[in-house]
């Protein structure tokens, strides 16, 4: 998450992630992945391991399957409603 242009202080807007970025954003992504016990390596790339653990927790969260983590998935993730 990112501050946010506008709205309350310290209010975040979710960066949207899918299979091939990389970077800090994703290793959170993994971090939190992991504490849902969909073990993935914390390596900062959005590969294929990845992409089927969000999926996983999309399905089990029965939110739309895409692989994209955009808010629903952040929330869901992280149990975070501000995600």
């Amino acid at each position: 998450m990112r501050p946010s242009g506008g709205g309350a202080a310290g209010q975040v807007e979710p960066v949207v992630l899918q299979r091939g970025d990389t970077g800090p954003w994703v290793s959170l992504l993994q971090q939190h992945l992991n504490r849902h016990a969909l073990a993935v390596e914390v390596d900062g790339i959005f590969g294929s391991a990845t992409d089927a653990a969000v999926r996983s927790l999309q399905t089990a969260q029965d939110l739309t399957v895409d692989g994209i983590v955009g808010p629903g998935t952040w929330t869901a993730v992280t149990g975070d409603a501000t995600a």
